[in-house]
């Protein structure tokens, strides 16, 4: 007989509703943590603050912060997505909390601050943005470093709104669409998280400090 292949890891995803909750705890001021460098924000896993608030059984909070659109799925480990599902079986589950307590390292996206006005349904002919940091926390919860940055909607799309918005309040068609723009600019900034960030539109506020 053939030998058969070795199980894959499993640990009580308990343990990692634990760890979510230390590092939620855990979150620094600004300024409170050393910068991260591009390359110590390689090869660990990746969890947004909406998710992370759902690892650690806590109410997701209600502002636009902690909203899908500014907490991609697509910015969460798989091992992560797999916790938070509710139809996941308990072997899967025990898999997957092996494989994010073997990482070496969790990045947390957090968004400090959303100055979009309308992606939030106020009219304000501005062009939006959000503001953000990546935390990284060591296997035990402990922070290590952050690394500041933003998203900003596309010039095209966002001027785009503007032109739409001519009525005293701002429509669903275009909140909608400022909303999955932001989404869609997280996503493609969080791909090139480390390098050198974009230069900052004319009348755009100044790049937030971390």
């Amino acid at each position: 007989m053939g030998a058969c292949g070795a199980k894959p890891p499993e640990a009580d995803p308990a343990t990692v509703t634990a760890l979510a909750r230390s590092m939620l705890q855990r979150t620094p001021a600004p300024a409170g943590a050393p910068t991260c460098k591009p390359e110590e924000m390689v090869g660990g896993a990746t969890i947004t603050s909406r998710t992370l608030h759902e690892l650690a059984g806590s109410p997701v909070p209600t502002e636009a912060t902690h909203a899908e659109w500014t907490n991609p799925l697509e910015l969460d480990s798989p091992a992560a997505r797999t916790l938070v599902t509710a139809n996941a079986s308990s072997t899967e589950r025990r898999r997957a909390a092996a494989e994010l307590l073997a990482a070496p390292f969790v990045l947390r996206y957090l968004v400090d601050n959303i100055d979009a006005p309308l992606a939030l349904g106020t009219k304000s002919l501005k062009q939006g943005y959000l503001a953000m940091r990546a935390i990284k926390y060591d296997p035990t919860g402990k922070v290590t470093c952050v690394f500041v940055f933003y998203v900003e909607n596309d010039e095209a799309r966002g001027q785009w709104a503007i032109d739409m918005t001519d009525m005293p309040t701002v429509s669903k068609e275009v909140q909608d669409a400022m909303q999955a723009d932001l989404r869609q600019q997280l996503i493609k900034r969080v791909a090139n998280l480390g390098t050198v960030q974009p230069p900052r539109r004319k009348g755009m506020p100044p790049k937030p400090q971390g």
